[in-house]
């Protein structure tokens, strides 16, 4: 357990991000199941402000606690393998990443459980699941910070930009456009949290000034890693 909690290995860092996007990506795909059988059904299942709340949180979890940790997962384990380095730059940073990102989507599950997150009646648990949204931001732009260095200045000899493997180079493209995007999304949290409003003022106020990360351009976020791996995949395939 000392070895797991302290390591600043590139592959078990990977994995434990990789394994805990996974699972998370699988809870909310199961939570948004629930909730849009309900909507079809007219069941009730759920109690309406419980589907509400759910239903709020599953794009936001989706993609911040799963599909982009998930990407950052792959980069951290992949990216020193396909530029032939021995580790990620910073490994203590990428370690930070991990725990900060497991943290702070733990404390977002235990907000949306327990009344909070965004439509929320508990105003202390819906300020939780709005910081918790802040940790795993902070986190992600840590992680992907470690692994753009990697890229750039972890290259051995003779290997220049237009050498690096497709995935290590769209991690490169993708971490400069996370920097460009994260960073505003932060900005608005904070300042709601500075606002410190109501439950309800989080769900029609602070929950539709965040929406934006939900649709085009801001979708590349997580689109660009995937080219990289079907550009490395067809590589690979036809030895080209």
């Amino acid at each position: 357990v000392e070895k797991l909690l302290g390591t600043g290995d590139h592959k078990t860092i990977g994995r434990i991000f990789i394994g805990a996007a996974l699972l998370f990506v699988m809870s909310d795909l199961v939570m948004a199941a629930v909730v849009n059988f309900q909507a079809s059904s007219g069941g009730d299942l759920l109690e309406a402000t419980v589907a509400n709340r759910f239903s709020l949180a599953h794009p936001l979890g989706l993609l911040l606690c799963g599909a982009l940790p998930l990407v950052l997962g792959l980069a951290i384990y992949l990216v020193p393998l396909q530029v032939g380095s021995p580790t990620v730059a910073f490994p203590r940073a990428a370690a930070l990443s991990l725990w900060g990102f497991l943290m702070g989507t733990v404390l977002f599950v235990v907000a949306l459980l327990a009344k909070g997150s965004y439509g929320g009646s508990s105003t202390t648990m819906t300020r939780l699941g709005h910081v918790s949204i802040g940790l795993v931001t902070v986190s992600l732009l840590v992680g992907v910070l470690s692994v753009m260095v990697t890229v750039v200045s972890h290259r051995p000899a003779g290997m220049t930009i237009s050498r690096v493997p497709f995935f290590s180079f769209s991690m490169l493209v993708t971490g400069a456009v996370w920097l460009g995007t994260l960073p505003p999304f932060l900005a608005s949290l904070v300042v709601w949290q500075i606002r410190r409003p109501g439950p309800s003022d989080y769900e029609f106020g602070a929950y539709p000034a965040l929406e934006w990360l939900f649709h085009q351009p801001a979708v590349y976020l997580a689109a660009i890693p995937l080219l990289g791996i079907v550009a490395d995949v067809a590589a690979s395939v036809s030895g080209a």
